[in-house]
């Protein structure tokens, strides 16, 4: 139980890079776009889905899973490397444990 005060952990994942459409795959059937439960797509003129959210989007990968014609890529964001003071913690004696004293 938490305090009426105290903020519930988020568990939003970090936004992908991109998402890609093969609009040549694409067949325009709409699941992507019912399935996302972020609501990151819209749709075209000629029902195509569009990115349009691409901050809210989570990484399910739900819209890349079910596209029956494989015409959707998330492009995943790379992880950020460690920051030199969070690259190897110090031994008792200093050293950074990543190489020779």
């Amino acid at each position: 139980m938490t305090d009426a005060g105290t903020e519930a952990k988020s568990t939003k994942r970090r936004a992908p890079e991109a998402i890609l459409i093969d609009l040549d795959l694409c067949k325009s059937c709409g699941i992507c776009s019912e399935l996302c439960p972020q609501d990151v797509f819209d749709v075209d003129d000629l029902g195509h889905p569009v990115v349009a959210r691409l901050d809210d989007c989570t990484t399910c990968g739900f819209c890349e899973r079910h596209c029956p014609d494989f015409a959707i890529a998330i492009r995943r964001a790379a992880k950020a490397a460690p920051s030199a003071d969070q690259s190897q913690p110090e031994d008792e004696n200093g050293n950074d444990g990543g190489g020779e004293s």
